[in-house]
């Protein structure tokens, strides 16, 4: 009864307020550990919650860091002081809030980790990716290198070839060792032994591709009688003239006539230069011993002159001349169509008269012509 006794009855709760304390205490740590934020492998290790003496209404919001003093831009020395000023369930609300954070903190890193670890396998993925294509891409060029060099490297056996559909290259007898399933297109453009014109224009003779230099050295070099000789130079550069040596001038011709052909070689590539009337018009162009897609590679310049001008070119040039400048022909174009195209260079006779000379000992003088081949 005596009066401090009473007051330290007073600071004591009472039953009810005490159980009503303590269970919204854990009603909101049992709310943290449910939360996503707090993953199985923390959870066992967030301490029991201690009963509290404080009110339900003071557990309705958390105290925030901030608000306690105990904020990251707050001063070390002011922690200590800052703490001391707390009331138990202030100091437990500021741990589990800590807790918390920290959490969330490892939860990124271990997200960000992941994703590395993702990212790095990604790469690792593509790098395979990017070096097994290389790998095959190498291979391929190796294998078409083989084949150009080693055209036998890809023939298939006969029994191969019963099994399988595989047809002989009907220019077999000449040297070509091809076997497909299909060869329609390998012997109509592909085949290296398909016959082929020789650059006389007046040779009845079609050798195969890959022996027509064979055949001009050794049927044009003026040894065979009815054989044409084809002049063989070089360079990519050639300067002569053509001449007449029959009866008739030519420009009374009605007939078809050819000159003889004029070899010429630049990158290994072996070019021909060809002159054809057909009357009223000349055709002069220049062939390449190869195919379509080489002919695109190169070009040829033809320029046309009077031969007694020849050495004597003032500062304007010749006093009549014509030249031309363009692709060169595939030796697989025939001569009938260049006429039947206008390929190459073609002009009328009233453009040549004024560039060919006199008839003087049984020889028409025609005129004179520098070529030159080049890559485009």
């Amino acid at each position: 009864g005596d009066p401090e006794s009473s007051i330290l009855v007073s600071k004591i709760p009472s039953r009810q307020q005490t159980k009503r304390v303590t269970i919204t205490t854990r009603s909101e740590y049992g709310n943290y550990r449910e939360s996503p934020l707090a993953t199985s492998s923390y959870r066992e290790d967030i301490p029991s919650p201690l009963p509290s003496t404080r009110p339900a209404s003071a557990m309705e919001s958390p105290t925030s860091l901030h608000t306690l003093g105990l904020g990251p831009e707050v001063h070390p020395n002011d922690l200590e002081s800052n703490l001391r000023r707390l009331k138990p369930i202030q100091v437990i609300s500021a741990y589990l809030e800590l807790m918390d954070h920290v959490k969330r903190m490892e939860r990124q890193a271990d997200l960000r980790e992941e994703l590395l670890r993702r990212n790095q396998k990604q790469i690792e993925a593509k790098d395979k990716i990017i070096k097994e294509r290389d790998m095959l891409v190498r291979k391929m060029e190796r294998d078409l290198e083989r084949i150009d060099e080693e055209p036998e490297s890809v023939s298939l056996a006969p029994s191969d070839a019963s099994t399988i559909g595989a047809v002989r290259c009907r220019f077999f007898s000449s040297g070509c060792p091809y076997r497909l399933p299909s060869m329609e297109f390998h012997e109509d453009r592909e085949c290296k032994f398909r016959p082929t014109r020789c650059p006389s224009l007046t040779c009845p003779i079609k050798p195969p591709f890959a022996k027509l230099l064979e055949h001009v050295q050794d049927d044009h070099n003026g040894s065979k009688k009815g054989r044409d000789r084809i002049c063989r130079n070089n360079s990519n550069q050639l300067v002569s003239s053509y001449v007449n040596i029959d009866k008739e001038p030519v420009f009374y011709k009605t007939t078809r006539m050819t000159w003889v052909a004029n070899e010429l070689i630049c990158d290994s590539f072996h070019f021909f230069l060809e002159c054809m009337r057909v009357p009223p018009d000349w055709h002069l162009w220049v062939y390449i011993i190869g195919s379509e897609k080489d002919a695109e590679k190169y070009q040829a310049t033809i320029q046309l002159f009077r031969e007694d001008e020849y050495g004597q070119v003032a500062d304007l040039g010749y006093s009549a001349q014509r030249s031309y400048t363009g692709q060169v022909i595939s030796i697989h174009r025939s001569k009938e169509e260049i006429a039947e195209f206008s390929l190459g260079f073609m002009v009328h006779d009233k453009q040549i008269r004024s560039l060919c000379g006199t008839i003087s000992n049984a020889e028409e003088q025609l005129f004179g012509y520098e070529v030159s081949v080049y890559r485009k």
